[in-house]
């Protein structure tokens, strides 16, 4: 048995996990969930987000628009980056 099939990819990330997948803040990842532009899970307290919605958010906010990801939802104002307008 490999590595990989002995320990599956997790479907849930906690926040800080997610935050550091995209290298934002934790704090600019808590706008994007408020916005409803990233949805996520609440599991009592507990708050996770799914890596497919991380993959959907991820080609919305493409430069090119996220022309390949129809589905995903575009939030003006609140950038991936931490670029200043």
């Amino acid at each position: 048995m490999s590595a990989a099939e002995a320990s599956p990819q997790p479907l849930l990330v906690t926040v800080r996990e997610a935050a550091s997948l995209l290298g934002i803040a934790r704090s600019h990842l808590y706008l994007h969930l408020q916005a409803g532009s990233l949805p996520s899970v609440r599991m009592g307290r507990c708050r996770r987000i799914a890596l497919t919605d991380l993959e959907r958010f991820i080609a919305c906010h493409r430069e090119d628009g996220g022309q390949d990801s129809p589905q995903a939802t575009f939030t003006a104002g609140l950038p991936i980056r931490g670029s200043r307008r």
